[in-house]
């Protein structure tokens, strides 16, 4: 304003205009190195280091700031040929490079835009993920972008609609993901606004006409269709989409999801089906008896089932194993998930959808299922379908209710959560009876769909007798029958080993007690493992809001009490909870990419798409508010063991330790330590943003040691000082050799925390050495042996710095383990309890321990 007098120049602007021009001639001097700076980049950028390859994508970005238009283009250019890369992992460095300048400098980079729309024609050789990155930058291009790049937005629609609709899936899914990311460019949220202005009507136009474009183009072919549900649910979960859009998208979505899956309750129930039908799974309660809606409805799964394989005139066994068991039943999960998301964002709350957490599901009759072995094949499948859409719906129900803080919903949602559980638990029982079955698809997300192999089959075939084996060659398959199996074998491939031993011991003592258990003679041995979690549901992070919980290690008062958790509960969510900490957070810095591969079969894990979008961070600090429950429940399943070694005048294998419920208590103490050990480990922590996460996960651990008139610790060191005093306090009850490792591990990641862990050495050898001085058994009571237990003993070996010293530091010691112990191991078996051979502090030696011990020895000489 003229009348206004000018604002002092203030030390402030004298300091942002020096730094202004500090930068500039930063800049100017950086300039002459610049090819070599660009050099450096793509040599780094291309590293199998991890960090390495992040430091040259950081260089990348730097340089596309700091210098002038020119050096820009060269930048742009230097990622667009990365990008044309056969190499996977160079293409995932060069595209987020890419997406970060999008995002962060769209003016700057609108200016190339022809370079970056060059790259549509590499589409063929990349998977759903790249393509969705590419049509993220061509979006913010197209329709953010101030300068309105008609010519642009003409090409990427022209190119949607071909892919669209072309008739084969594959490039269907490409227009899915182009559609989805023109939607989230074109109606972007900036800076949270509310809502789309006024003289935006044209981008709500055509909004609609993409939407109705790809349900024209995709509704009949379920997993392409599944997979835009998905996307679209993604894109309003993270706010990128304006609340116009998000109403309008409600509002079509409500009404399409109550005509496809709900009808009303019947006096009789549907007739005409090759199983009986039974109402099941439904929560009654004086508020749901009040609300008409509530109390009339039910999802429709197994008269959709049927009606589809019946319309496909292919019979049940057919019908299941491809897959198609109803078009709309494919989409449920994906469909309702849109639903919430949309509903949270729109009105805050799920009051308008409620009614789906308490309605009933027709189901096959209870009656029918007890009689699985009598079924024919077409009505076993039928069931198992119906199974698995029912499990599916139940996760997503607790997806979208479990962050809900009403007394009345929680207590729902811990229903559906029991629900969930037994319906997981009795497929497991159920599927090895049914080795062609292929469950329905739930994760759209992949590149072969259409490979999925029968979920019990083992990836090398049929089991052989062992005399065939031995007596003459195994027919080699083709090409493609190889290569199928072979990718799905490696689907089941988890990054946390040592939980299959845990969950599978524990589901093979359930299976005995329910004398579900076949003859081994007639049937091959059948392990699911994790593949059973590649056809379930993603669960959020908000689901782990339900450990809170109390948790009831009798099982009499576990089914006394309907609010505490169950064994088989805390189980289902420790194991799923480590497995996401193990798969977000990184322990070391050395993850190598696999860089010469040009597949991503062996890199794609199934049910961490979610998760992969969330920052670590983000998932550290949900994490740490869950030790106070996690800690919780470790006490709990520590007294009971305590009490039952009490109870048995102090053995540590007695009575009561192989029951159903102590194995299951056991698997779930393991998890809950692997769980502890992900989050302690995280490298994150060493950047200094992150240290007061570590100092309130460290402190969340002390708190629980609970010492009268005990002041809480000021420093890091005496934090991790008393963290590791409580987690070794669990050291004394460990009922199997899997936990003790995995508490050992823990303690060994809390030690690592500070520079200085000298003082908690002397602790961790000491329970390093009684785990070694302990027998193990295992839950038939035979002594503990095989790979796995010699790579167990060789950890707890590692983790003993007095072994190791003993034997590095004097060649007395090697001469003794070569000259006395080894000979007579091998040669004099009748001598390996002599003086001169046994190690005191070590329990009895057999042969397999003595060649892990000398591994050990000499690794660390």
């Amino acid at each position: 304003m003229a009348g206004r007098p000018a604002r002092p120049f203030t030390l402030v602007d004298a300091a942002m205009v020096s730094r202004r021009a500090t930068s500039s001639l930063r800049s100017q001097m950086a300039r002459e190195y610049f090819p070599s700076i660009l050099a450096l980049a793509e040599l780094l950028l291309r590293s199998p280091e991890g960090a390495i390859s992040r430091f040259g994508c950081a260089m990348y970005e730097r340089a596309f700031v700091c210098f002038e238009r020119y050096c820009k283009q060269e930048v742009v250019g230097s990622l667009v040929a990365h990008v044309g890369s056969s190499y996977e992992s160079e293409v995932d460095a060069a595209m987020d490079v890419l997406v970060a300048l999008a995002e962060r400098h769209l003016d700057d980079v609108a200016r190339f835009g022809v370079f970056v729309a060059g790259l549509l024609d590499f589409l063929d050789n990349w998977n759903l993920t790249q393509i969705k990155k590419l049509y993220s930058v061509l979006g913010a291009l197209a329709y953010r972008d101030a300068t309105n790049n008609c010519q642009m937005d003409n090409d990427i629609q022209m190119i949607i609609r071909k892919q669209l609709c072309n008739s084969s899936a594959k490039y269907k899914r490409m227009g899915v993901m182009g559609v989805t990311m023109v939607i989230k460019s074109v109606a972007y949220n900036k800076c949270g606004e509310k809502a789309i202005s006024a003289t935006s009507a044209d981008s709500l136009k055509m909004i609609q006409t993409l939407l109705d474009l790809v349900r024209q183009t995709c509704q009949d072919v379920p997993d392409v269709f599944g997979l835009f549900l998905d996307e679209l649910a993604n894109i309003v979960h993270g706010g990128a989409l304006a609340v116009a859009v998000v109403q309008k998208i409600s509002e079509n979505e409500q009404d399409k999801f109550i005509d496809s899956y709900m009808v009303d309750i019947t006096p009789s129930e549907p007739k005409e089906l090759p199983l009986a039908v039974q109402l099941r799974y439904g929560i009654e309660d004086e508020q749901s008896q009040d609300d008409e809606d509530a109390a009339n409805i039910v999802l429709n799964i197994l008269p959709l089932l049927c009606r589809k394989a019946k319309a496909n005139g292919a019979g049940g066994a057919s019908a299941a194993t491809t897959d198609v068991a109803g078009s709309s039943l494919v989409e449920l999960c994906a469909h309702f998930r849109l639903l919430q998301v949309c509903e949270k964002s729109v009105s805050q709350n799920l009051d308008q959808i409620d009614a789906l957490l308490v309605c009933p599901l027709y189901m096959v009759h209870e009656e029918t299922a007890g009689h699985f072995t009598d079924m024919a094949s077409s009505e076993k499948q039928l069931l198992c379908s119906s199974l698995f859409y029912a499990a599916n719906f139940f996760r997503e129900v607790l997806n979208a209710f479990a962050s809900l803080s009403d007394p009345d919903i929680r207590s729902k949602v811990f229903q559906r959560l029991k629900d969930a559980v037994t319906i997981q638990n009795q497929l497991e029982s159920l599927l090895p009876d049914v080795p062609q079955f292929v469950p329905p698809i739930v994760h759209f997300d992949c590149d072969n769909n259409d490979k999925m192999a029968p979920l019990t089959a083992k990836s090398g075939g049929a089991e052989r007798p062992k005399k065939s084996q031995k007596s003459g060659k195994k027919r080699k398959r083709k090409g493609k029958e190889a290569a199928a199996d072979a990718e799905n074998a490696n689907l089941s491939d988890g990054s946390h080993d040592s939980s299959d031993t845990s969950v599978s011991n524990a589901s093979t003592l359930s299976k005995e007690t329910k004398d579900l258990k076949q003859d081994s003679a007639t049937k091959p041995a059948v392990f699911l493992g994790d593949r059973l979690k590649h056809y379930l549901r993603e669960l959020d992070m908000d689901v782990f809001a339900l450990l809170s919980y109390r948790l009831a290690t009798d099982a009499a008062t576990s089914q006394a009490s309907e609010t505490c958790l169950r064994a088989v509960d805390l189980l289902w969510l420790v194991d799923d909870l480590a497995s996401k900490l193990d798969r977000a957070l990184i322990a070391a810095a050395g993850k190598r990419h696999a860089f010469l591969r040009t597949t991503n079969a062996t890199k794609k894990l199934f049910g961490f798409s979610h998760l992969c979008s969330i920052p670590p961070a983000s998932v550290v600090e949900q994490a740490v508010e869950l030790l106070p429950a996690l800690c919780s429940h470790l006490e709990a399943i520590n007294a009971h063991f305590q009490d039952i070694i009490a109870r048995n005048d102090g053995i540590a294998d007695g009575p009561g330790m192989n029951t159903v419920e102590s194995a299951t208590l056991s698997a779930a103490l393991q998890r809950v330590v692997q769980a502890l050990a992900s989050l302690i480990s995280w490298n994150g922590f060493v950047a200094a943003d992150h240290r007061s996460l570590l100092k309130k996960a460290l402190t969340a651990l002390t708190a629980r040691l609970q010492v009268p008139g005990a002041t809480q610790p000021s420093t890091m060191k005496e934090l991790i000082r008393q963290a590791f005093r409580y987690l070794k306090a669990f050291a004394e009850s460990i009922p199997n050799l899997h936990c003790a490792v995995a508490l050992v591990k823990l303690l060994v990641a809390v030690g690592n925390r500070t520079e200085d862990s000298g003082f908690l050495r002397v602790d961790l050898d000491a329970v390093s050495r009684g785990f070694l001085q302990r027998a193990w058994y295992s839950a038939d009571g035979e002594v503990e042996k095989g790979q796995k237990f010699n790579d167990a003993v060789r950890l707890l070996l590692q983790s003993v710095s007095w072994f190791l010293m003993w034997f590095s530091l004097s060649t007395d010691k090697i001469k003794r383990l070569t000259i006395y112990v080894l000979p007579n191991f091998f040669l004099n078996p009748d001598k390996k309890n002599s003086p001169e051979v046994k190690i005191k502090w070590i329990k009895d030696l057999n042969f397999l321990d003595v060649i892990v011990y000398r591994d050990v020895t000499f690794s660390a000489v």
